[in-house]
């Protein structure tokens, strides 16, 4: 009685076609463009995922490992279509630029900015003002 639910894998796995075993056993990954095709418009397939999942549950490791495989599939495949992606590099901190330079335009230093600002609580290393400073990185007064 131990191997029943393996046997019944077997079986079922032997009542199915090739491309569909390998679908359910590897995922999309593992069919031809052909076959990706079959089994996105097969009616077929739904039905008979259902009646492998059945088994699968029957044997608590593969069924686990299954879940595993749909669910790092559904991430890679399926999430960058719902969640857009953000803009390589540093945010831009503007509120900071404009107060260091503002500071700058009043005569401060960059250790009286670096005091001015951890009153405001940001702290900034000395190089990092010094970055803010830079006249290439200011936009032009008009």
């Amino acid at each position: 009685m131990c191997n029943e639910p393996e046997k019944q894998l077997e079986n079922f796995l032997a009542s199915i076609p090739e491309w569909m075993r390998r679908f359910f056993q590897n995922g999309y990954g593992a069919l031809s463009g052909s076959e990706l095709s079959e089994c996105t418009f097969n009616g077929d397939v739904s039905p008979r995922r259902a009646e492998y999942e059945a088994i699968l549950q029957r044997m608590p490791a593969r069924w686990k490992a299954y879940r595993k495989r749909v669910e790092r599939e559904l991430v890679a495949n399926f999430l960058p279509l719902f969640v857009s992606r953000g803009k390589p590099g540093r945010k831009r901190n503007d509120k900071v630029a404009e107060r260091i330079w503002s500071l700058t335009d009043a005569g401060n230093t960059s250790r009286g900015i670096q005091a001015a600002l951890k009153n405001d609580g940001i702290n900034l290393t000395l190089e990092g003002i010094e970055s803010y400073r830079k006249t290439r990185r200011r936009p032009r007064k008009q």
